[in-house]
């Protein structure tokens, strides 16, 4: 039913040279319970960015796998689900930006998904946008953040 995503990344531009450095997808059913979960550190092939940020170092990412060899199992567990992030048009702007990249045009709309930052105004109108600010308004405890499959969940 859904894809919970989330991508940690190089930087803010998925259209010039910024990269995914890791990326998350967890399946929930109808009722929201997680099915399954899938995580992997990708080698951009560039500097990683902010590091202090994502806390992923280069270290972590020399043997891990390029973006165009997880392309297609990432493709597999979006494939027929509603993709939901938080900020769901960062998430999705670098995923198919990394697709691009290998010629592959996914079908990866904003107007399908769900967005959990937008959603926020309507069901936490107290809290602020960032992910920290509405799980801690939701009463949902936030580890490890800036960890793609820690901010999926």
């Amino acid at each position: 039913m859904y894809a919970v995503i989330d991508v940690e990344t190089t930087g803010l531009c998925p259209g010039g040279h910024d990269r995914v450095v890791e990326v998350a997808v967890v399946h929930l059913d109808s009722r929201g319970a997680v099915e399954d979960r899938w995580c992997t550190l990708v080698n951009p092939g560039r500097d990683l960015g902010a590091q202090h940020i994502h806390g992923i170092r280069t270290a972590d990412v020399l043997d891990a796998p390029t973006f165009g060899e997880i392309a297609g199992r990432l493709a597999r567990l979006l494939r027929g689900r509603s993709p939901v992030a938080h900020n769901l048009r960062f998430d999705l702007a670098f995923l198919r930006a990394e697709f691009g990249r290998l010629g592959v045009t996914v079908p990866l709309d904003v107007d399908l998904g769900l967005c959990t930052m937008r959603l926020a105004g309507r069901f936490l109108p107290r809290a602020s946008r960032s992910l920290a600010a509405c799980c801690e308004a939701a009463g949902i405890r936030l580890t490890n953040a800036h960890s793609a499959l820690h901010d999926a969940h």
